[in-house]
């Protein structure tokens, strides 16, 4: 059995923490904090032990605060940790798959980061990583390119203006089974007073989480 070392990310060695920081702040509008011994505080600020089960990337201590640990190897005996805390979210977090894949994206940025001493671009960590993690979770079944076209066509519409207005643009997304065939096309259901359905992802307006489902067309 191969013994592992565990160690959390130097102070010296990282370079990203405003950018990763202002990035997740932007997704989720709630206040970030970046850890860098997250083994220790982890443990003692909320008693978890993230050395435990390595692969685990979320834990949701709260409605109002998760903790999120990015745990990668650059050799087969060394796991390095990162730790994040969202705390005070406007929302419940309804479910922890798209932070899953966030984290993800985050882990091998941080695996390829460690292995060159963190000499990347200051903007390695930034909203490249979060829109990745959008596509990975919404991508299931589709193509992955073709989608991420879409998210960053309606981005550059946000920044848009007509006769000196600004577009009021957001782009929607639902599961395919939110979908019906009518008429040889697809609609989706229509909005349902008091419903608690919520969209899979929100693009444009990253810090409204409608309710209800909405029309929406291929």
């Amino acid at each position: 059995m191969n013994s592992k070392t565990y160690r959390n990310v130097q102070p010296c060695r990282y370079q990203h923490e405003g950018t990763l920081k202002a990035s997740l702040k932007h997704l989720y509008n709630c206040p970030v904090g970046v850890v860098i011994n997250p083994i220790a505080f982890f443990k003692q600020q909320y008693g978890v032990d993230i050395t435990a089960r390595v692969h685990r990337t979320t834990y949701v201590i709260s409605p109002e605060t998760t903790l999120l640990s990015v745990a990668t190897t650059v050799d087969d005996s060394t796991v390095t940790f990162l730790g994040l805390i969202l705390q005070e979210t406007p929302f419940p977090i309804p479910n922890t798959q798209l932070l899953n894949h966030i984290v993800n994206r985050c882990k091998s940025r941080l695996h390829r980061a460690l292995r060159s001493e963190f000499n990347t671009n200051l903007r390695y960590f930034g909203s490249d990583l979060i829109l990745d993690g959008i596509v990975d979770h919404m991508a299931k079944g589709m193509n992955r390119y073709r989608l991420r076209f879409i998210i960053e066509a309606f981005l550059e519409l946000r920044t848009m203006t007509f006769e000196d207005r600004p577009f009021g643009t957001g782009l929607i997304f639902f599961a395919r089974s939110d979908y019906t065939c009518v008429g040889g096309g697809r609609a989706g259901k229509a909005f349902r007073k008091g419903s608690n359905t919520q969209p899979r992802a929100t693009v444009g307006q990253p810090n409204v989480v409608s309710r209800g489902r909405t029309y929406a067309g291929c």
